[in-house]
């Protein structure tokens, strides 16, 4: 069986992790909640350029190594689970943990015991104490 992971967050940082694991021949269950980002992806397009993003996401799908959904469930039975989120920072600079928490919510309910969550964003010191 192909090792599974999945990436939850399909911006910049969510999209350069799933091209990589994709590539490493991975199975990976690519989530976001905005369904426009979720049909570009699915019809081959990024949300935004990097050199062979575009090309490498093709080849999973086309494998059928990579699935993409607004679905938070797609991350049931993969043992490890990236959120890959661009911090918003507010006027003031603090940070905007909305879309962490949300994710975090959305997707905490499909976790399975002993999945490990990766969080790849700039989170202020304690969030992480907080999430678990």
């Amino acid at each position: 069986m192909t090792p599974q992971v999945a990436v939850v967050g399909l911006w910049h940082l969510g999209c350069s992790i799933t091209a990589a694991w994709t590539q490493l021949g991975l199975s990976v269950h690519a989530v976001d909640f905005d369904a426009r980002i979720v049909r570009d992806l699915e019809a081959g397009r990024p949300p935004l350029y990097e050199p062979g993003m575009a090309e490498t996401l093709a080849l999973g799908l086309g494998w059928g190594t990579l699935t993409v959904s607004k679905d938070a469930a797609a991350v049931a039975g993969c043992p490890f689970v990236f959120l890959a989120y661009d911090t918003p920072v507010r006027d003031d600079d603090s940070s905007d943990l909305s879309p962490i928490w949300a994710a975090v919510e959305a997707c905490g309910p499909h976790l399975d015991p002993g999945t490990i969550l990766i969080i790849s964003a700039q989170l202020p010191v304690g969030t992480a104490r907080q999430i678990r």
